[in-house]
């Protein structure tokens, strides 16, 4: 992964948003809650068949960019 790349992660499921956020959390990942759910959209432009199928029928998706934490090397 390069230093500045992200991870995003998307779904219609909140449980399942949550398990990631902890599990990238507990890999060295940080949740940039600085960005929109709008602001993702228009960046990345990745939306599914089923994210469509979701925002047509007016059911959320749970959307987050993950930065990996810089790690600091041994002095």
């Amino acid at each position: 992964m390069k230093p500045d790349g992200v991870i995003l992660v998307q779904t219609d499921v909140l449980e399942l948003f949550t398990f990631y956020r902890g599990l990238l959390g507990a890999n060295g990942f940080v949740f940039d809650d600085s960005q929109s759910n709008e602001s993702i959209m228009a960046t990345t432009q990745a939306q599914t068949h089923r994210e469509k199928k979701c925002l047509k029928n007016g059911l959320p998706i749970y959307r987050g960019l993950f930065k990996k934490i810089p790690t600091q090397l041994p002095k």
